[in-house]
């Protein structure tokens, strides 16, 4: 899993490793990858106050003007060369914000994992490592992402898993849901919302209010029976 070559096309010096391990177990990596950083398709997000680690791997269809040699594939040579576009593209495509506040990105690598042979091959998915964050400790987590219109079928989804302290919540991103909001309170019903004592006020009130309109009513039926049954008074001799 350590063997990862860095957008500079070498190996990543001890140093450098060590800050990227502890890293790597913020985000908590799934158990059981093996030479891959994270599985094609998926990825995961921790929240750790005013910061998000982030290790998510996006398929390479999704950038633009890279692929030097037109084999649709993304090389160490290739990364080496259009690090700085694919980072300002993966900016807007890959995108995390706290409410309607994006975040700021402190820290950034992109990755490309060994085969399980142990050699580096031009491949189909970037991993992308971050550390995001804001002013102030992060309360309403969300991502966009525009990362499937030109990917092929098996590309068109995204499995994020997302960590805030002992809440977990893992979704699928598609083409048709780019965007998701992590740890929303669940809705309740309108009508289980209600009090049930101020529900029982209101019914009194609206029965009292009947009432009053068919008095009303009935009043109206029965005037002109009253008038008709009310006593002439005398003409004047």
């Amino acid at each position: 899993m350590l063997d990862a070559i860095n957008g500079r096309g070498a190996c990543i010096p001890r140093v450098v490793l060590r800050a990227l391990l502890s890293l790597l177990r913020l985000v908590a990596l799934p158990t059981g990858a093996s030479a891959h950083l994270m599985p094609p398709g998926h990825g995961t997000l921790r929240v750790e106050g005013d910061t998000v680690f982030s290790l998510v791997s996006v398929p390479v269809s999704a950038l633009r003007g890279f692929d030097d040699d037109g084999d649709r594939l993304l090389s160490v040579a290739e990364l080496d060369r259009h690090r700085a576009d694919i980072v300002r593209e993966l900016a807007r495509k890959l995108a995390l914000h706290d409410g309607l506040r994006p975040g700021q990105t402190v820290f950034e690598d992109l990755l490309i994992s060994h085969s399980d042979d142990g050699t580096t091959k031009p491949t189909e998915h970037l991993v992308v490592m971050r550390r995001t964050q804001w002013p102030s400790p992060v309360t309403a987590l969300g991502v966009h992402v525009e990362l499937f219109d030109d990917a092929a079928p098996s590309e068109q989804r995204l499995n994020l898993t997302a960590l805030q302290g002992q809440l977990s919540e893992r979704i699928e991103l598609s083409a048709q849901r780019t965007e998701h909001r992590f740890f929303e309170p669940p809705k309740v019903p309108l009508a289980s919302s209600i009090d049930p004592g101020a529900e029982h006020i209101r019914f009194q009130h609206l029965a009292l209010l009947g009432l009053f309109l068919l008095a009303v009513l009935i009043v109206v039926a029965l005037a002109p029976r009253w008038r008709s049954r009310a006593p002439r008074a005398s003409s004047a001799s």
